[in-house]
């Protein structure tokens, strides 16, 4: 079987689990015509339903109405876009009635394929316990670059884990998958935090970024690039600057390519978020969800160092 079938055949029988009589939509960027293609063979043999969707133009933060309502009317969607749908109200709303979804953006055909050839019952299994040390804990200390200490509660979140197993009613994730996260809760952060792997819009940084937090929202970026970010901020208001997210990466086979979708997944890797917190169980809807990915952190649930996937 080649890469690009066993890819497709992947999706269906193991990502989504889906069985003869079930639905399959897959919204696309332009570009992934051979892939999709192989889906509609890999459907047909299984007797699944196909349709797919091309989005030539993608320049609002939710997807088009139309689209919205062939994606509630779907057992499951893989959306491949340019930009991030994930921390929509069309797949919040999507998954509310049970659909199973998962995203990526800015990934080419090559990556997608690439990225459903995982082991993702492994990946699924170092997810799981680290969902658990974070449902777990209470506070976070988090050092990054030269020592900068960045403190948060986690109290009351859930600790949540992308598997890649989207195999139940209404589960949402990325693929290619690979994280544990949490939440931040509210008005909490202080310190600063070194980003030096990327950030959305900015990609592979050449030189990091310092950010300090009080009580819970970034109000100081420093670094070569600290204009432009503040520019993106500034767009989008004061509450892209609130905490969002803590995230653990543990995806062996994936680099560092300034693609937000691949480097947060990236195993050893934190990444915090700014924006959006709506799918963590926050009350910030703003139109903007940002991670920075940090590839050298220290991370400390309650006191206790936590190793990282890379190390074990």
């Amino acid at each position: 079987m080649k890469p690009i079938e066993e890819a497709a055949y992947n999706l269906l029988a193991r990502n989504f689990a889906l069985d003869g009589g079930d639905s399959l939509l897959f919204i696309h960027s332009p570009g992934k015509e051979r892939f999709g293609a192989a889906l509609a063979r890999a459907c047909d043999d299984l007797r699944i339903d196909y349709r797919s969707v091309s989005l030539e133009a993608e320049k609002d933060y939710e997807l088009p109405p139309a689209v919205a309502r062939q994606l509630v009317e779907s057992t499951a969607a893989l959306i491949s876009s340019r930009r991030s749908y994930t921390h929509t109200d069309g797949v919040r709303g999507a998954a509310a009635t049970g659909v199973r979804v998962a995203t990526n953006s800015q990934l080419n055909e090559a990556q997608l394929i690439e990225g459903l050839l995982a082991d993702y019952e492994e990946i699924a299994r170092q997810a799981e316990r680290y969902a658990e040390r974070l449902q777990a804990a209470t506070e976070v200390r988090l050092e990054s670059g030269d020592g900068a200490v960045l403190t948060f509660s986690i109290g009351e979140q859930a600790g949540l884990k992308e598997t890649g197993l989207y195999t139940q009613p209404g589960n949402v994730g990325n693929l290619p998958a690979g994280e544990a996260a949490c939440g931040i809760d509210d008005l909490s952060g202080e310190g600063q935090l070194v980003v030096d792997g990327s950030w959305p819009g900015l990609g592979l940084l050449s030189s990091p970024l310092r950010l300090t937090f009080e009580k819970g929202a970034l109000v100081k970026v420093e670094g070569e690039l600290a204009r432009q970010l503040e520019s993106i901020l500034e767009e989008h208001g004061p509450q892209s600057r609130q905490l969002a997210e803590l995230g653990l990466g543990m995806h062996p086979g994936i680099e560092l390519q300034g693609i937000t979708l691949l480097d947060e997944k990236v195993a050893g890797t934190v990444h915090v978020a700014v924006g959006n917190d709506v799918s963590f169980g926050g009350s910030n809807g703003v139109g903007y969800h940002a991670d920075g990915v940090v590839t050298k952190p220290r991370l400390w649930l309650d006191g206790e160092e936590i190793p990282l996937p890379h190390t074990q």
